[in-house]
């Protein structure tokens, strides 16, 4: 008879789990809502995309950047938000933790970003390096550079940006 009273066990404590896992879907729903959601992304190389005033800035290196109106559609916008969601951006440590030096060169540039959801906006900013995907084994950095990469992917997809004059050169 107990193996029947320990399988009770395990459904009550896997229900109780769902419901605190559902509790916490809804509470992030009515924390930070989908309506409202903007958020701005730039470099101190000149890269922007700025969903608040619909801009997206290209970076061309060696000529002068440029830019342009480009509002991201509801399914963009929607995918980047979930993102965000999904890598609990808008509970991310503040300050961000500093980007750890790879051995020689000063920050490549700087980076920030900025969203909004409902009444709830994290702004985070840090110093990068050469090397995309931040640093070994931190998570945090794993999925922010998930996000970064998203973002860019979403925008270089776009006709409009297609578009722009091509980079003639790199950075070093």
């Amino acid at each position: 008879m107990q193996q029947p009273r320990s399988e009770g066990v395990r459904i009550g404590i896997l229900a109780a789990a769902m419901v605190l896992l559902a509790l916490a879907v809804n509470w992030n729903a009515l924390r930070l809502p989908r309506s409202g959601f903007q958020f701005v992304f730039e470099t101190g190389d000149g890269e922007l995309v700025d969903t608040r005033h619909g801009v997206v800035t290209k970076d061309l290196v060696d000529r002068a950047d440029t830019t342009i109106q480009l509002r991201l559609s509801r399914q963009e916008m929607d995918r980047i938000y979930q993102k965000m969601i999904s890598i609990r951006f808008f509970d991310m440590p503040e300050p961000h933790p500093p980007y750890p030096a790879t051995g020689g060169g000063p920050p490549n540039t700087t980076v920030r970003l900025e969203a909004t959801a409902g009444t709830v906006t994290r702004r985070l900013s840090w110093d990068s390096q050469f090397v995309d995907g931040g640093p070994r084994g931190d998570d945090n950095w794993k999925r922010l550079y998930e996000l970064l990469r998203l973002i860019r992917t979403i925008v270089a997809a776009r006709p409009e940006y297609q578009a722009l004059p091509r980079a003639m050169a790199g950075y070093e």
